[in-house]
């Protein structure tokens, strides 16, 4: 469709405003995605992805340790995941990122995060 005056250079403002709002909100989205998960080192565990944009760190040594439990429960089923328990028996952390629906991946995730925490905190 030409506007009326000849021009073929129409814009639709509305949708201009749209894709101004929509797009740079798309870009953190995204950003915030890529984020998710935890970062392993000989130091601790440095948890992303909170949602309130705050990023964890828990050193190795506050961690008495490492239990694999239901961390959460959607429409038809659990999330099992690693729970970092500290020194006074409560839990200090939860990774959702390291979750699954499968409780056998969940505790073989586990396994592999206590062997890296026992890596640390011996060598």
């Amino acid at each position: 469709m030409v506007p009326a005056n000849g021009s073929f250079a129409w814009r639709d403002w509305f949708s201009v405003g749209l894709g101004l709002v929509f797009v740079p909100a798309s870009l953190v989205g995204v950003w915030r995605t890529v984020r998710l998960g935890a970062t392993l080192d000989v130091e601790g565990i440095h948890i992303r992805g909170r949602v309130d944009g705050r990023d964890e760190f828990l050193p190795w040594t506050v961690v008495a340790s490492i239990e694999c439990a239901e961390i959460d429960h959607r429409i038809v089923a659990a999330i099992h995941g690693p729970i970092l328990i500290g020194p006074d028996g409560s839990p200090a952390a939860i990774i959702p990122a390291l979750g699954s629906y499968s409780r056998r991946r969940a505790e073989r995730r586990t396994e592999q995060l206590r062997a890296i925490r026992a890596a640390a905190v011996n060598g």
